[in-house]
């Protein structure tokens, strides 16, 4: 660890983010030094957070700090409740399966003592994004993976300018290049990719806007081209004995027989 590269990885826990967080946590050549979960994608803020919680106790790093960040697109901050236009690329039934992780979250994940349900108490806090952002970048940090949109990174910009400035590496799962877009709610949309359409603003601001980036990295939709989940690798991960490795194998099975049931495998 002392070697390895310190990260923050910004994550909408969507439900390969949570697969993507136990990969991370186990390589050896990244350190995670916190996560920050990003509200305007899949999961709801109290159901990220307690996922998050809940991977990071299944792989004994309860001590990586989590921030919470904004609930509404930079575009559209305090709107009426059900008035985001972004967030409604999502239906209902999507959240409902990433909050409940397939409805696998309490099965194959431990209970953590580290909680927040925001929904059952109002006065519970948990840091804010934009204050774990500052705290590691302070101590040195300069690099960050997104894995859903880039509303928390863009508010920690507007928040903190000074701070953002020694950000230098940017690694984001974001946008579409060659193939058309993942839009699947909006058939007439063929070019977005949803981590951007979330917070397209947001997206704007951090890659277009900045001059703080030594490099920026995006890893589009076409990268899912060139690797594929095919049977042979789920029936792999069918072999892994590790508690991480059976929630692996458990959600890709539940996903390829998704896709087969609706054609699209």
């Amino acid at each position: 660890q002392s070697k390895a590269r310190k990260v923050i990885v910004d994550t909408d826990v969507d439900i390969d983010d949570v697969l993507a967080l136990n990969f991370l946590l186990k390589e050896p050549t990244i350190n995670v030094v916190a996560i920050v979960i990003t509200s305007t994608g899949f999961a709801t803020a109290g159901a990220g957070y307690d996922l998050v919680r809940q991977s990071l106790q299944l792989l004994g790093a309860n001590d990586i700090d989590v921030g919470v960040g904004p609930l509404y697109a930079i575009a559209e901050r305090e709107p009426k409740p059900g008035t985001c236009d972004y967030s409604q690329i999502l239906p209902r039934s999507s959240k409902v399966h990433v909050n409940t992780l397939l409805g696998m979250k309490n099965e194959y994940l431990p209970y953590s003592p580290i909680f927040w349900q925001p929904e059952k108490n109002k006065t519970a806090t948990v840091p804010g994004s934009a204050a774990v952002y500052a705290k590691h970048v302070a101590a040195g940090v300069s690099t960050v993976l997104t894995l859903g949109p880039m509303t928390s990174l863009a508010d920690f910009k507007a928040q903190n300018p000074t701070l953002y400035g020694r950000l230098t590496h940017l690694y984001s799962m974001l946008g579409a290049v060659f193939v058309r877009g993942n839009i699947w709610t909006i058939p007439e949309n063929e070019v977005s990719e949803v981590n951007a359409l979330l917070d397209p603003h947001a997206a704007r601001d951090v890659i277009n806007n900045s001059t703080n980036w030594e490099s920026i990295v995006l890893v589009p939709l076409d990268a899912t081209k060139d690797v594929l989940t095919t049977a042979d690798y789920v029936e792999a991960l069918a072999s892994l004995t590790t508690p991480e490795g059976e929630l692996a194998y458990q959600i890709a099975l539940h996903e390829m027989s998704n896709w087969r049931s609706r054609n699209a495998y």
